[in-house]
């Protein structure tokens, strides 16, 4: 990587290459830009009007929570002194830096109960003055230079038509935007099926910043153990109810900062191709928004696009820290380039260790499948022979290879320290068998219901079954979310010119994502999505083949395989999306199988304190309530098989100031037949019960089957 200041010339040409360089025909970047988006709204616009004003509502305030953030990163990005890296690279690295960073104060601030809305207003407000001067500097000093020495070959007049003609495949991905838009405006819990309609959301990624706002600080939580889990990306959520001043309205908001994310993801992917060449970074950019898995999580405010994005710029600085001479350089310019690398490689990879690390704080899962893979690179590549002394390359591996870590370590452990003070095991619930940590409500039986629920169904167990689940879950899974068209474009790129390391890297990647996905998880199709970093990276690199033939392959694999992939995106938005909802449908209980929340915040008196059986998805309730979910302990269940009589239990409820019991009779069938339920909970218990001080104030039948859904019960005073 070199740079030019603005007066100097070519360090082997001798020629200004602001001087020498030559704007490709077609329209601006600018311009494409612009013209995209008119496209977006207006589709938008024609298929839904609720969507087109939630873009504009929810979705500026999605904004108004993330740019500060990236105004951090960029002042933040002057520590690592590249001041002469492009401007893309300083944006990119400077997002993921600053985003990731926010998290991880208001995680600290949360823990200290400092939540006030005054506070991050202000500090929003700083965060942003930062990212404005800093940039504001940035412009004018890069204004008018030539970010890197590629650019200037890339803009030859014989590279300039077929630049312009690749600008134009940024179109294919206008209809994924419209499709992704229209997912994010509709509140969480309409879609989707195979999520349970976004029952986790409901439960615990918006529940819990929904109960750390109320508590006015971020706390153990006993009664729900995905409170234990890394949560980068629901401390954005949180900001946001934060700065808004709601907590159930603020859904759709959250959805969109996931869909901004996956935005960031797609910036990231055309920065890391555009080191190649501008095509490179058109179809790597494209490659991964013209997936169907970028659709399908912008309607679900989970984490994994923020796991991607900060994943997709850890492999950029990776690939930036090992990168090497192109062929056909001349002898004078590798040995400036590998200068200028060489200097920087600590810089990188510490870099990669940041990124890495808070992608590892969105998800347990990017451990293995993102920061160990990167680290092994690492090894590998670092103990390369080279023609240095042996002392000085080792004391270089050392030096690099404790930057990573650092970074990782910088990154990640927030959430470390955090697990080890709460429960005693600083990756609680997992590798409980090491740490054997036993937080409140949390014991033997316990454990072993969550290793049981998160275990691959009874179809999928045993190698050869975990092989076949690979076929059915990505290549040929039922709603096309990876596409035939990606893995045909990365092989073109692998298999269509000559490799170089950074190929090597990336398949490497691919095949250790695979590897731990099948050995190391549950098999969920969704826990594969981090193979789009590898894919959408050697896909791109399919433009640089010099063949002809693969060019214009990879241009019809692209558009046919874009065109595959929405077919099936736009069949599963009509099967399942309402094209647009308010949360308000779920809260007044005007949504199908939800009556029930209706009743519960309408009706029930203000100062009602409510106990959830069976329900978990407190999301949506207005009244004080309290719940567990299926694998905590739950003390009600407890009390049931310790009480003497079922006038204990009412004694109990009672000295807990209970008002109201909740029990969703049909979420206690379905937990029965997969994770486990106590038996205690029956019907014929409740009727006991009732004999005994409980009385049935509503009862709400199953939509569809007509069987008992919900009863509510109030406590005799």
């Amino acid at each position: 990587m070199c740079s030019f200041p603005i007066e100097a010339g070519h360090p082997v040409t001798g020629r200004n290459p602001i001087r020498s360089s030559r704007r490709s025909p077609g329209p601006s970047t600018g311009l494409l830009i612009l013209l995209i988006a008119i496209v977006c709204v207006l589709g938008v616009g024609t298929v839904s009007w609720f969507s087109l004003m939630s873009l504009f509502l929810d979705g500026i305030s999605a904004c108004l929570v993330l740019a500060p953030p990236i105004g951090l990163g960029l002042g933040m990005i002057q520590w690592l002194r590249w001041g002469s890296a492009p401007l893309r690279w300083q944006i990119l690295i400077g997002a993921a830096l600053g985003i990731g960073t926010t998290s991880l104060l208001v995680l600290g601030l949360g823990l200290a109960g400092v939540l006030q809305r005054s506070v991050w207003i202000t500090l929003l407000a700083l965060f942003s003055v930062v990212g404005v001067v800093r940039l504001w500097r940035l412009i004018r000093v890069r204004g008018e230079q030539q970010f890197d020495e590629r650019s200037d070959s890339s803009d030859r007049a014989e590279d300039a038509r077929n630049t312009a003609a690749f600008r134009y495949l940024w179109f294919l991905a206008a209809p994924y935007v419209v499709l992704a838009i229209l997912s994010a405006s509709s509140a969480p819990g309409f879609l989707w099926s195979e999520e349970g309609f976004g029952y986790d959301v409901l439960e615990y990624h918006l529940q819990l910043p929904k109960e750390y706002l109320e508590a006015g600080r971020i706390h153990y939580t006993p009664h729900n153990v995905y409170g234990n889990f890394p949560a980068n990306v629901e401390m954005l959520y949180l900001l946001a109810m934060i700065v808004l001043g709601e907590t159930v309205d603020s859904g759709i908001v959250a959805n969109m900062i996931h869909l901004l994310l996956g935005g960031l993801a797609v910036f990231a992917a055309w920065v890391i191709g555009r080191d190649e060449s501008p095509q490179c970074g058109v179809v790597s950019g494209v490659s991964m928004a013209a997936c169907g898995w970028v659709v399908y999580l912008s309607g679900l405010a989970y984490v994994e696009l923020g796991m991607l994005f900060f994943g997709m710029a850890a492999m950029g600085a990776l690939l930036r820290a090992t990168r090497e001479p192109r062929v056909g350089d001349s002898r004078e310019g590798r040995a400036a380039e590998t200068t200028v690398v060489g200097k920087r490689d600590r810089t990188w990879w510490f870099a990669a260790g940041l990124c890495a690390g808070f992608a590892c704080g969105c998800k347990y899962t990017a451990g293995p499948m993102i920061a160990l893979p990167i680290f092994a690179v690492f090894v590998v590549y670092g103990a390369r022979p080279r023609k240095v002394p042996l002392l000085f390359r080792r004391a270089a591996l050392f030096r690099d290879g404790c930057g990573f870590l650092l970074g990782a370590a910088l990154a990640f452990a927030p959430w470390i320290v955090k697990n080890t003070a709460m429960t005693g095991n600083p990756l609680f619930p997992l590798a409980n068998s090491w740490w054997r940590a036993s937080p409140p409500c949390w014991g033997v039986d316990e454990q072993q219901r969550w290793e049981r629920g998160h275990r691959p169904v009874q179809n999928e167990q045993g190698a050869v079954r975990r092989v076949s689940a690979a076929w059915n879950h990505i290549l040929a899974d039922k709603y096309q979310r990876f596409g035939p068209a990606l893995f045909v474009l990365a092989a073109i790129g692998f298999m269509g010119r000559r490799r170089t390391a950074a190929d090597w890297i990336l398949l490497f990647l691919a095949l250790f994502q695979i590897a731990v996905w099948l050995a190391a998880t549950h098999l969920y199709a969704r826990f594969a999505i981090v193979l789009l970093i590898p894919l959408a990276l050697l896909a791109g690199r399919a433009a640089l083949c010099s063949s002809r033939p693969l060019r214009y392959a990879t241009v019809i694999a692209l558009c046919v395989g874009g065109l595959w992939n929405l077919v099936f995106a736009i069949s599963l938005q009509e099967k399942e999306s309402p094209l647009g909802a308010p949360a308000s449908l779920f809260y007044e209980g005007k949504m199908t199988g939800f009556e029930y929340l209706g009743f519960v915040n309408s009706e029930l008196p203000p100062e009602s304190r409510i106990l959830m059986i069976g329900e978990a998805r407190t999301f949506y309730i207005l009244r004080p309530c309290v719940y567990t979910v299926v694998f905590n302990r739950n003390e009600f269940v407890e009390m049931l098989l310790t009480s003497k009589n079922d006038a204990d239990v009412i004694d109990w409820l009672r000295a807990r100031r209970f008002t109201h019991v909740l029990v969703n009779w049909s979420e206690i069938d379905r937990l029965k037949r997969t994770y486990g339920f106590s038996e205690e909970i029956t019907p014929e218990r409740f009727k006991r019960l009732e004999s005994a001080g409980l009385r049935t104030v509503r009862q709400f039948d199953h939509p569809t089957n007509g069987t008992r859904q919900v009863t509510i019960y109030a406590v005799s005073l």
